[in-house]
């Protein structure tokens, strides 16, 4: 009886897939999912100076993004303010 209650109180590993877009649930940027074999996945996001950045994390650490804002978009909002270009959106 006590492996059923020990089964019922885990917590359920969530599934991710390449190309799903993942952020820590401490926070920090969004990532993408490169490679995914339990229980290592392989993100990629790019850090403030525009570097590729790659690291492994538990399936346990992350949670799925479901809108992210996309870099461009912010590039394009951040250069709208300083000169005078259509954005799109």
């Amino acid at each position: 009886m006590a492996r059923v209650q020990d089964a019922l109180v885990t917590e359920a590993v969530p599934r991710f897939g390449e190309g799903d877009l993942v952020r820590l649930k401490t926070g920090g940027p969004v990532m993408v999912v490169c490679f995914a074999v339990e229980p290592i996945l392989l993100c990629k996001w790019m850090d403030a100076a525009g570097r590729d950045r790659r690291g492994t994390f538990s399936p346990r650490q992350l949670q799925l993004v479901e809108h992210a804002y996309p870099v461009w978009m912010r590039a394009v909002e951040r250069l709208s303010r300083r000169y005078s270009i259509v954005t799109l959106c």
